[in-house]
């Protein structure tokens, strides 16, 4: 499962960039913020698959953080291409937070359950 989420993470880094190269409104901030959000994103399912977690929080979370990494993609390659005052930014460091408290959660209540 480690491959594969690996081997979908860099076709979709290359073809983050492709597209940056190719849209004139994609700007190259937003190609490297989208970068991070898929890195981010494949370390997350990286980690819930590697961690000792029940099967119900592992399911859940592992449908739940691929829609909340399309949800960070779409927002970053909307924004605006700054770092200040950007809404869209502020937005994905939020759900960022909340995949690592909801990971985080799911470990520590898998372990107490055992």
């Amino acid at each position: 499962m480690k491959n594969l989420t690996v081997i979908i993470a860099v076709i979709l880094i290359v073809v983050n960039f492709l597209l940056g190269l190719m849209l004139s409104s994609y700007e190259s901030f937003n190609v490297w913020m989208n970068f991070a959000v898929i890195v981010f994103n494949t370390i997350l399912i990286s980690m819930l698959s590697s961690l000792r977690i029940k099967d119900g929080f592992r399911y859940a979370l592992g449908v739940l953080f691929p829609i909340f990494g399309f949800v960070e993609f779409l927002c970053i390659a909307f924004s605006k291409p700054q770092f200040e005052d950007n809404g869209a930014a502020i937005f994905v460091l939020f759900l960022w937070v909340l995949q690592v408290i909801l990971l985080l959660a799911a470990n520590r209540v898998s372990k107490t359950i055992e």
